[in-house]
C-alpha cells in the first residue's frame, strides 16, 4: 500500500481529506490511528509556568521561588554532610 488517506477534523468543525502518496512505490506503514499533527491545548500547564521554568533574576517573578528552593537543597545538603562525616 503506497497511499495513505485520512480525514482530519479542524478546530472549527470542518472535514478536510488527507492524501500522502509515495512517488518511488515504497509502502507507506502508518496505522490508522497515526496522528499527523500534536494539538497543543492552552489549558495546559507548561514547564514554563512550573516552578523549575520560570525567569529567575532579581526583579521577575520567579526569584522568590528560586531563593526557597536552593535554601532548602542547601540545608539539606548541610545536614547530609554533617551526618555523612560526624565521627
Amino acid at each position: 500500500m503506497n497511499t495513505f488517506r485520512k480525514e482530519i477534523k479542524g478546530t472549527d468543525g470542518s472535514v478536510q481529506d488527507v492524501l500522502i502518496n509515495s512517488v518511488d512505490q515504497i509502502d507507506i506503514m502508518i496505522g490508522s490511528n497515526y496522528k499527523l499533527v500534536k494539538i497543543c491545548n492552552q489549558n495546559k500547564k507548561s514547564f514554563k509556568d512550573s516552578i523549575l521554568g520560570t525567569d529567575i533574576g532579581i526583579h521577575s517573578n520567579g526569584f522568590a521561588n528560586v531563593t526557597i528552593i536552593s535554601l532548602v537543597l542547601a540545608i539539606g545538603a548541610l545536614l547530609l554532610m554533617y551526618f555523612q562525616f560526624r565521627i
